[in-house]
């Protein structure tokens, strides 16, 4: 996120932006966040642009396994709308057609970060 938003600065008008306060070691993605919350165009953008990747890799991961529900979790997906509709929207875009015949929920998981990975582990270990 923070390489999108620093692209952006440099290449848009931006000198109304939040995120011209912070050098590139200073950003964070919770600078970007909070600029997005405020209405900041280019912090926007990033949300944009980075949920576009998120749901082209997704698209390529359900063309390999087919999964019947996509589970988010983790920091970016604290950010809300700001990032799932991007992710959507990207996946929605680059699914191949046979794919969308069918509805793939996107939901986020409510699972603490924490007990996340021994879960998942676990499941594996009791399907064996």
């Amino acid at each position: 996120m923070k390489r999108t938003a620093f692209e952006l600065l440099l290449s848009e008008n931006a000198e109304d932006s939040l995120l011209t306060a912070y050098s590139y070691k200073e950003m964070t993605a919770k600078h970007i966040y909070e600029a997005a919350a405020q209405g900041d165009k280019i912090a926007l953008e990033v949300f944009e642009k980075t949920g576009e990747y998120f749901g082209m890799a997704l698209a390529t991961t359900v063309h390999h396994f087919s999964p019947e529900a996509i589970f988010l979790f983790g920091g970016p997906v604290a950010a809300g709308d700001l990032i799932i509709k991007p992710i959507k929207a990207g996946l929605k875009k680059h699914l191949l057609p046979i794919f969308l015949k069918r509805d793939l929920p996107v939901l986020v998981s409510e699972l603490d970060l924490g007990h996340a990975a021994i879960l998942g582990s676990s499941a594996l270990v009791w399907n064996t």
